[in-house]
């Protein structure tokens, strides 16, 4: 019972670092065309995402840091959105994919704190169900986000 509570500790910890450390990689530009946030042709422009998981059902009711923290964390909602605006939604669906990506490199500790079975369903649930799904969300959104901003500067360039 101690390493789970040892397991949890640590999690929580990575939890409540990776917020400022995201904030961190914000302020860098990120290439969503680039490894590792470029599509690839077996997701099917997210598409895929929604045909496996059902995403478009669920992923609007996992939390989201956006809302707990409105004043740092840019919204999550475009009302009539601007190429402006896609870009730093687009900028931030790569902040929230590589923090959840380090958050499962960083999770695999939880195997040598609680070694045996204990170890291994609190990192397999940490990364399937903590951080995979955002991973999945961020790669559906950013899809989307740069499908409409192309269709916004197709419009833009026949004005």
């Amino acid at each position: 019972m101690i390493d789970l509570l040892k397991c949890l500790i640590y999690l929580a910890i990575l939890g409540i670092l990776s917020f400022p450390a995201g904030r961190l990689f914000a302020a860098k530009t990120w290439d969503p065309e680039k490894f590792p946030y470029r599509e690839y042709e077996w997701e099917d422009g997210g598409k895929i995402y929604d045909r496996l998981f059902n995403i478009r059902k669920w992923k609007d009711k996992v939390p989201d840091v956006s809302r707990m923290f409105p004043g740092i964390v840019p919204r999550k909602t475009l009302t009539r959105p601007g190429v402006e605006q896609l870009d730093g939604m687009i900028q931030e669906t790569c902040v929230a994919e590589l923090t959840h990506l380090l958050l499962c490199v960083l999770a695999v500790p939880v195997l040598f704190i609680a070694s045996g079975w204990i170890g291994i369903v609190v990192f397999l649930i940490d990364v399937l169900f903590g951080n995979l799904p955002f991973v999945m969300i961020q790669r559906y959104n950013r899809s989307r986000y740069i499908r409409t901003r192309s269709k916004i500067e197709s419009i833009n360039s026949k004005r």
